[in-house]
């Protein structure tokens, strides 16, 4: 059987044996564009714009896996959830849903599969020296040019390129905003960087955020956000997630109390497409970990690098919001990728 360019053996029927070997597709994914890697850094000057290009063709190659990924997670969600009862669920009943299932990828990722796609084939035979080199220079986001709330808690710190929150807690209705016009994110790719310092078990805050509502929170209706979440497990996650009429995400477990660890991301929307990869370094060389959702297409107003998540509870969390690249007025971004780990999706 064929589906979006990958060929499943007859052995291979349910939805369940199906999303185990696209997993096991992106994994060898990853692992292709890690070995390209290690010959671009091996030469950084003479590579990065070609690094450019390739992780275009990369993400070019990745995405149609991505969408059976979520077509398949989403199936499957459904057989234990109707979409009238998960949409009932309150946010932490979800996450732990979502995050048993980011358990079972992790451990079914590196198993062999008779599955095959030639995605994977043509990204084997891209060859870095002989693409093009594109330009890698794009200015950051000036922070001081954007509207910061901070009501009577200043909770928040706004520097050029950077927000510090300081015992921001969900309930407290900070954000920092720029409002770029009716519809004017459609489709896009972003930059940023984000690190916790400090963190309560159910502690909150969200490090970008698009959205139609000048107040944002993760309420907000249409938006899309990303936010980090240390749950009372002692375990820091970082979610993607899409907010309409329902509520989907999608979520990565960072592991035990990452304090300190800056995480560099990039997140692209494309149509109904919405992923997000997480990076460990700042030349977005070693790639953690990929989200993504099937999101409606919808234009977003307002851009916000820093906010609560919204709600109630007064669990507080520290950390900064950085180096926002809208690119808007260049080239692209550099990647290469560590662990694709722990991806779940849920609609």
């Amino acid at each position: 059987m064929i589906t979006n360019q990958i060929v499943y053996s007859p052995t291979i029927r349910t939805d369940q044996a199906k999303l185990f070997a696209v997993y096991s597709l992106l994994e060898q994914m990853r692992l292709e564009h890690n070995r390209v890697g290690d010959i671009a850094r091996s030469d950084w000057e003479n590579s990065k714009g070609r690094w450019v290009e390739y992780a275009k063709i990369f993400s070019e190659k990745q995405l149609p896996l991505l969408v059976e990924q979520n077509r398949l997670r989403n199936a499957l969600r459904r057989i234990a959830y109707s979409d009238e009862v998960w949409n009932g669920l309150s946010d932490e009943e979800r996450a732990d849903y979502t995050n048993k299932q980011v358990e079972v990828k992790w451990a079914v990722k590196s198993e062999p599969t008779l599955v095959s796609s030639d995605l994977l084939d043509d990204l084997k035979r891209v060859k870095l020296y002989e693409l093009s080199k594109l330009s890698v220079a794009d200015p950051l986001e000036d922070f001081g040019t954007y509207t910061e709330t901070d009501p009577g808690t200043d909770n928040l710190s706004v520097a050029t390129n950077q927000i510090t929150f300081t015992n921001l807690d969900r309930e407290s209705g900070d954000y920092v905003l720029k409002d770029f016009g009716a519809a004017h994110f459609g489709n896009f790719e972003h930059l940023y960087k984000w690190c916790c310092t400090a963190l309560g078990a159910g502690s909150y805050a969200v490090v970008w955020h698009v959205g139609n509502d000048a107040t944002p929170d993760v309420y907000s209706n249409p938006a899309i956000f990303t936010y980090i979440w240390f749950r009372a497990s002692a375990n820091s996650y970082v979610y993607l997630g899409e907010r309409t009429a329902s509520y989907q995400e999608d979520s990565s477990n960072l592991g035990y109390e990452k304090f300190n660890v800056p995480y560099y991301l990039t997140t692209k929307k494309d149509a109904t497409a919405l992923t997000s990869k997480i990076y460990t370094d700042a030349a977005r060389t070693v790639l953690y970990d990929t989200l993504s959702l099937a999101i409606t297409d919808n234009t977003f107003r307002y851009m916000t690098p820093c906010c609560t998540f919204g709600g109630s509870g007064a669990f507080d969390i520290n950390g900064y919001s950085a180096d926002l690249d809208l690119q808007e007025a260049a080239g692209a971004s550099i990647p290469i990728i560590m662990h694709h780990r722990r991806i779940l999706g849920v609609s």
